[in-house]
């Protein structure tokens, strides 16, 4: 079998496409960011009638529609696949996760020494969490005063801060070397501030460096995914819960897929 034929089987796979449906053509547009997946079904091939059960030859006149879905539950075996069949394939970190991880850091600063000033009677930190974490370019005039403010008090949680943002003029480098130089300085300062939760991200950085760097060739992330992901896993709970995996599924396709519903044959 081709890579080719390799391919249009796990994307089959991974979208949970079954008989008479099967996966005709895969193209991988990495400029674009995005994966382009022909589904089809051979000519002459019959199909049973969701109502009826009745078995009926197909025949589709309407015209083609474009559609995307994410099955979450069997990503992670394609994507081992994947990487068996591709071995030397570039791994890139995205920076979604690693904002997310040092912002965790700073908040783990913010806790620790609000409780540290609290025990002596300093409220400076309370109701702060949400002045910390969020982008400074969508605060009030009233947020963004007082958040200057704090970050002239010589905070523990402000030095965290700034090592997170300082961190984001990582992913502008166009060229390798020079962000390599910029990590090691910027590893050095948050290593000497002696903030244990964010060292700990820097060292868990510095460890994967090599697959950060690897952004900087190809600028691509996962945030459409993570935005769909979020939006499936939110159907759980609004759905209390499913019977089986098939009853999900249907779920994630409806609200998610963008599925031109129409039925196979006429009652």
């Amino acid at each position: 079998m081709s890579m080719d034929g390799e391919l249009q089987n796990h994307y089959a796979l991974l979208l949970g496409v079954g008989s008479p449906w099967e996966a005709k053509n895969v193209e991988l547009k990495l400029a674009e960011k995005k994966v382009e997946i022909e589904l089809g079904w051979q000519w002459g091939a019959a199909a049973k009638c969701p109502d009826c059960g009745r078995e009926c030859s197909i025949h589709d006149c309407a015209p083609e529609r474009t559609w995307r879905h994410l099955d979450t539950m069997q990503f992670t075996t394609f994507i081992r696949t994947i990487e068996k069949q591709v071995p030397n394939a570039d791994i890139v970190h995205d920076k979604f996760h690693v904002s997310k991880y040092l912002g965790e850091a700073v908040d783990k600063v913010r806790r620790q020494e609000h409780m540290e000033l609290m025990a002596q009677g300093d409220e400076t930190l309370k109701a702060t969490r949400q002045l910390w974490l969020y982008n400074p370019e969508n605060f009030s005039p009233d947020q963004a005063e007082e958040f200057s403010t704090l970050k002239d008090l010589q905070l523990k949680v402000a030095r965290a801060w700034a090592a997170k943002e300082l961190f984001s003029k990582f992913w502008e480098y166009q060229e390798e070397g020079w962000a390599r130089r910029f990590f090691k300085d910027w590893f050095g300062w948050v290593t000497r501030s002696r903030l244990k939760p964010v060292v700990e991200v820097a060292q868990m950085l510095k460890r994967h460096l090599d697959n950060l760097l690897t952004y900087l060739k190809h600028h691509i992330t996962n945030a459409v995914t993570e935005g769909l992901n979020s939006k499936i896993q939110s159907l759980k709970p609004a759905a209390r819960g499913f019977r089986n995996f098939r009853n999900y599924r249907i779920r994630i396709l409806f609200f998610c897929g963008k599925l031109n519903l129409y039925p196979l044959c006429s009652p």
